[in-house]
């Protein structure tokens, strides 16, 4: 067909700009994706996203094919939509894990791991040619497959535990194990290159596994809806009212507040955090104030409160500390195992005068 041929030629001339843009509309799917449709219907996509994946690099480089390219014209026109379809998934299942990894940890604590994931997202445009390659490739691929596995197996099993960590993880290591095998068979990989996806795998595992250890990956699939720091907290029936100062529009907009407090108050550290549905876990609160003489931040208390999954907005629970000193404060919001879904920071200054409350 004409019109095939000069989109065809059309592509083929600006295919430089064609594979980014797929990279990008595979994070602008995400993105509407996870805010209109439940999560298990996103879990199904982003798998469908990885099986399609694999078998864009188990067609890109099959040796059996090319024989054919030269005669078969719907074969030549699949080899060449091939790359970007595979940038594509990539890109969206690499925005996928940097979405929910964002959402479910303090950028403070987990900045290394979410700067990995944005890495490999830009870097899949910036070394384009290097990721056409199949030693490039399949490590990548099994990251996606990893992290991919680590956002599902807590939903599915409704827990947080170690061990649901651990088995996402060997459950990701068999797959690509078993692919890998595969892929040797149908591309007569040399043995250097065999040890080298090997390896490369295996330090990935090994890599995530660290991150997890040295709790700088995000307690997945916790995240919070809203946190903040008040005067007051009275839960009446199946509602809250939050007692915070008044402030003014241009307050709001400084980042980090400032609590002013006349004499031995307490103060409340109040959020809302979400969980998918049966799944029931502890959330702390760590209360630190930052000394400046020994320039670190000293705990000053732990305190939990049982949640609840399956609320859309977030279950909704609150910790308070009293004799509170004036100073720089934080609160961590944290698993029992010390993830740190995000922090609550604020300044507490002594005043004479009476302080104006709002009911919220």
């Amino acid at each position: 067909m004409v019109w095939m041929k000069r989109l065809y030629t059309l592509y083929k001339q600006y295919e430089r700009f064609f594979i980014p843009a797929f990279l990008v509309g595979g994070f602008a799917v995400d993105v509407l994706t996870f805010r209109s449709v439940q999560t298990r219907t996103v879990f199904i996509v982003l798998s469908a996203y990885a099986i399609f994946a694999g078998a864009a690099i188990l067609f890109l480089h099959n040796p059996r094919i090319y024989p054919r390219l030269e005669t078969s014209k719907p074969l030549r026109i699949l080899r060449t939509i091939t790359p970007p379809a595979l940038q594509f998934f990539f890109g969206a299942l690499l925005s996928a894990s940097l979405v929910f990894y964002w959402f479910s940890g303090a950028f403070s604590v987990s900045w290394p791991f979410i700067l990995l994931i944005a890495t490999l997202a830009c870097g899949n445009e910036a070394f384009r040619r290097e990721y056409l390659r199949p030693i490039v490739q399949l490590p990548i691929y099994f990251f996606t497959l990893f992290s991919l596995s680590t956002l599902i197996f807590p939903f599915v099993f409704k827990s947080i535990s170690l061990w649901i960590f651990y088995g996402s993880g060997v459950f990701a290591l068999a797959v690509m194990l078993a692919y890998l095998r595969d892929f040797n068979r149908f591309n007569n990989v040399k043995m250097h290159q065999r040890k080298y996806l090997t390896i490369s795998i295996l330090a990935i595992f090994a890599a995530m596994n660290a991150l997890y250890f040295f709790r700088i990956l995000p307690p997945i699939p916790l995240s919070i809806r809203e946190a903040g720091v008040y005067h007051n907290v009275v839960h009446t029936g199946e509602d809250y009212v939050l007692t915070s100062e008044r402030e003014h529009f241009f307050e709001r907009l400084i980042p980090g507040q400032t609590i002013h407090i006349a004499g031995q108050q307490t103060l409340y550290v109040w959020s809302a955090v979400f969980a998918p549905s049966d799944l029931n876990t502890d959330i702390y609160n760590r209360w630190e104030i930052y000394d400046k003489g020994a320039r670190k931040w000293k705990e000053r208390g732990r305190f939990s409160y049982r949640l609840s999954g399956g609320r859309k907005e977030g279950y909704r629970g609150y910790s308070y500390k009293t004799a509170i000193e004036p100073g720089r404060w934080r609160v961590s919001l944290e698993t029992q195992r010390g993830q740190v879904l995000g922090r609550v920071k604020f300044r507490v200054e002594m005043i004479e005068a009476k302080v104006l409350m709002i009911p919220i």
